[in-house]
């Protein structure tokens, strides 16, 4: 699949889970967000200048830790908020 696939295929998804988020009860939407997260990894993972080290550990974590939405809810939110420490502190590094 190329670039412009990729990008059509995620504002699908996007648009999708929108709606699913609109229906569903809302604890689907953080797995819907994570899952937005992990396909943007995956898309610019083998851009030039992409720290591939980071985003691969980002993507090790989030495909680690997303079932604790289901099964210990005070532990995935620690979890996100690790995750948003992680990002926060490689962004303003």
């Amino acid at each position: 699949m190329d670039k412009e696939e990729q990008f059509y295929d995620l504002l699908a998804y996007i648009a999708a889970s929108a709606k699913e988020m609109y229906i569903d009860p809302k604890v689907y939407a953080p797995l819907r967000l994570l899952s937005v997260m992990l396909r943007l990894l995956e898309m610019y993972m083998d851009e030039e200048g992409a720290d591939r080290d980071f985003l691969r550990e980002i993507q090790k974590t989030v495909l680690e830790n997303r079932s604790l939405l289901l099964n210990d809810r005070e532990q995935f939110g620690l979890f996100l908020d690790r995750l948003i420490l992680k990002i926060a502190a490689r962004n303003f590094s």
